[in-house]
């Protein structure tokens, strides 16, 4: 039983040879945890970015770079941006993004009903990566209504394709942070997006 095609490849890459009579289930999404909420307009300008600073297949240095990226666009000053996480990279990577007053940093690892809140509260979740066998929190933020961006890397598209989020390619900063203004810049495909991540994750 695999968690992703992704990880069934990875085995049978691994092992040399097929798995036979083999499953794939998911992880399962607590949507009672994180229930959805139709989030407004307004929302699309409310960032969120809970990463683990610890291991470099997170992406923070990449969160961090997508984030200055984005200090460049005429409407940065109108975002909300908060960070949550720990660990050996947090203050290397968040160092550049002491400069703005609108990015919130939180050097913490952060409860499921936290976590929660954190959703509830924003419309767009910036979650980089290198490597993920599932991608958990990009479900658990999905099905509170929160649009992901992401990278198209591992098993991350086989759970979040066109209608529901946006994935830059492997190591670019700059799509993630184009990205993010593909929905500050359009909020009809914002609110579209945002529902149809839900019904993804509950499907």
């Amino acid at each position: 039983i695999f968690v992703s095609e992704y990880m069934r490849s990875v085995a049978e890459e691994f092992a040399g040879a097929q798995a036979l009579d083999s499953q794939v289930i998911h992880n399962v999404i607590d949507s009672s945890l994180f229930p959805y909420t139709p989030k407004s307009e307004e929302m699309r300008m409310h960032i969120c970015s809970i990463r683990n600073f610890g291991k470099r297949n997170y992406a923070t240095d990449l969160m961090s770079q997508a984030i200055l990226n984005l200090s460049k666009m005429p409407w940065f000053s109108k975002l909300s941006i908060e960070v949550f996480g720990d660990g050996q990279h947090f203050e290397q990577d968040t160092a550049p993004l002491l400069l703005f007053e609108n990015v919130k940093l939180n050097k913490a690892f952060v409860s499921p009903d936290t976590l929660r809140d954190i959703f509830s509260r924003n419309g767009i979740g910036l979650f980089p990566t290198r490597w993920d066998s599932q991608g958990m929190l990009n479900g658990e933020a999905m099905s509170s209504g929160v649009v992901p961006i992401s990278n198209a890397v591992t098993a991350i598209p086989e759970f979040i394709g066109e209608a529901e989020g946006i994935l830059a390619n492997p190591e670019n900063s700059k799509q993630l942070a184009e990205g993010i203004g593909e929905l500050v810049e359009n909020p009809d495909q914002f609110l579209t997006m945002s529902e149809s991540a839900q019904v993804r994750v509950r499907n």
